[in-house]
């Protein structure tokens, strides 16, 4: 497996070698990793098989964010500058999202996932597990979207302060 992004370490390459064993309805992977403080860490992870013909909606597949930008209550506009990957399945969602701290430019990481239903321009997420903020934890969040393609969307949330948050995404291929 080749890792190219982590939500704590940003952009990277990394190689990780798997032990993949097929199941009737998926798949099993161990991982096992190098050693670290004299300790072996292992990770074992199974995976159900997804019906490719079961597309619950346009927002399917996997997107990475190309742009964002917060919009102030008076109008002011602030480009932000983070990293964030989602993926949309039959009803599910999951993301991650990397930025550099300003006070000590560690970079940090977040993520979040749940189920989404989506009706129209709207998308109403609830998260079943997040980092990001806990406030968000199985609640549901209202997502306007506009698509700009097939292959690229713009989703809008609009907090209590009467700030914006716009982010672009792109599908990967």
């Amino acid at each position: 497996e080749y890792f190219f992004y982590s939500a704590l370490g940003g952009d990277l390459k990394d190689t990780a070698e798997l032990a993949i064993e097929k199941l009737t309805n998926g798949y099993k992977q161990v991982i096992i990793y190098p050693v670290f403080k004299d300790t072996i860490f292992t990770l074992t992870e199974k995976y159900i098989k997804v019906d490719k013909a079961k597309k619950v909606s346009s927002l399917d597949g996997v997107w990475k964010l190309k742009s964002s930008y917060y919009i102030t209550p008076d109008g002011k506009k602030f480009p932000t500058d983070i990293k964030q990957y989602k993926i949309y399945q039959n009803g599910y969602f999951m993301w991650g999202s990397g930025s550099k701290d300003s006070t000590n430019n560690k970079n940090q990481g977040y993520f979040g996932y749940g189920t989404f239903k989506i009706n129209g321009g709207t998308v109403i997420e609830i998260n079943e597990n997040t980092s990001f903020m806990f406030d968000l934890y199985k609640k549901p969040i209202t997502v306007a979207i506009k698509f700009l393609g097939i292959d690229s969307y713009m989703q809008t949330i609009k907090y209590p302060n009467g700030e914006r948050g716009v982010e672009i995404y792109e599908r990967l291929q």
